[in-house]
């Protein structure tokens, strides 16, 4: 397999920050797109590097500022979905004891 040249890998602590900054996103967000960021960071790294000849701390700023933008909407979607998914909750444990009320009632009633 042919390695790329030393001057065009993403630096490897680069990258293993921008991993462990993965992990602040929300679990299926990560599961599903983690890999693909990881690409994506390889491959801005790459064309930032051949198109200046080195990587300043412009790029990291757009990095960084990128990845506060996007985890906060992402966070955000997750917490409209887990309110979403708890007031669903909320509502079919209000109609259940509805309901389980309403066959007590009745079997009170049934049974004078």
């Amino acid at each position: 397999m042919k390695k790329r040249p030393a001057h065009l890998a993403t630096p490897p602590r680069a990258l293993r920050l921008y991993a462990w900054a993965i992990c602040l996103y929300p679990r299926p967000h990560r599961q599903t797109y983690g890999p693909l960021m990881l690409q994506a960071l390889r491959d801005s790294y790459r064309d930032a590097l051949a198109a200046h000849g080195r990587i300043g701390l412009r790029f990291w700023l757009w990095v960084i500022g990128d990845e506060a933008k996007s985890l906060a909407r992402e966070w955000g979607a997750a917490l409209r979905a887990g309110v979403a998914r708890w007031k669903r909750r909320r509502l079919a444990i209000a109609w259940g004891l509805l309901l389980a009320a309403g066959v007590v009632a009745t079997l009170a009633a049934c049974g004078r």
